[in-house]
């Protein structure tokens, strides 16, 4: 804990990040073009956010089953090391919500609007977007939308992703890991310039992304359990989704 960058043991069995692995093809190549399949045809933007909510839910059932025993057993390092935890995960959620309030800043004193379109997904953070922004899901449809946000789209994210490639890779090679969770999570962006989004458009969402998604890993690494990654996203969207009522409740006054 006291190291900048520790030796991290905590890793899901083989089985597990090699099926979260083969979902994430599944996740974000399948399933993606079935929504937008059924999707077709709705003009109204609260029914477009069910669709996305739907494909959220079905993504952190999957996760779940998956991951399922290795979220119980990474639990015992947070109950053991709660106050290291608290502080790596707090710390690590601040800095994560700084860099987007800088980002978000920036995007509204600009006049380009495709810079506005990019500040606004700095958070909400989630796996990936098909239909709408996290910020616009939660918009139109604010009960579902930060449920999904807050609670599902953080365990996803730290499952697909960090304990996927990210931690099997940091318990040999740490240099390593962060290049490796750099690449994974361009895979869906990828995916998505080639079919729903513009890829000038994915491109810029990667990359103001990526840093939160850098800081997660961290966090990871640093408490050697899966729950700091979660509750960094966690407590990030949280407050994402708190300036959003916030704005909303400015603007309706």
């Amino acid at each position: 804990m006291k190291k900048l960058f520790p030796v991290m043991y905590d890793c899901p069995e083989k089985t597990m990040y090699i099926a979260g692995a083969i979902y994430c093809v599944i996740g974000f190549f399948t399933f993606p073009f079935l929504t937008l399949f059924f999707a077709q045809g709705y003009q109204d933007d609260v029914a477009i956010s069910w669709f996305e909510i739907v494909y959220h839910v079905v993504n952190f059932l999957a996760v779940m089953w998956i991951f399922r025993t290795y979220l119980k057993d990474s639990f015992f390092n947070v109950r053991y090391n709660l106050k290291p935890f608290l502080i790596v995960s707090g710390c690590c959620a601040a800095a994560a919500i700084v860099y987007a309030m800088c980002v978000t800043f920036q995007g509204a004193v600009t006049t380009n609007p495709l810079n506005h379109f990019v500040a606004e997904s700095a958070l909400p953070l989630m796996e990936v977007e098909l239909l709408i922004l996290p910020s616009y899901l939660v918009n139109v449809n604010p009960i579902a939308g930060t449920i999904v946000t807050v609670f599902l789209a953080p365990v996803v994210i730290s499952c697909l992703y960090y304990a996927s490639t990210f931690a099997p890779a940091c318990n040999s090679r740490p240099w390593l890991a962060y290049l490796v969770v750099m690449v994974m999570i361009a895979v869906p962006r990828i995916f998505n310039s080639l079919t729903f989004w513009d890829w000038k458009t994915e491109a810029l969402l990667y990359a103001v992304q990526l840093p939160i998604h850098l800081i997660a890993c961290y966090s990871y690494q640093k408490s050697d359990t899966v729950w700091a990654p979660i509750a960094v996203h966690m407590t990030a969207n949280a407050v994402g989704c708190a300036g959003i009522f916030g704005l909303l409740y400015m603007y309706n006054q």
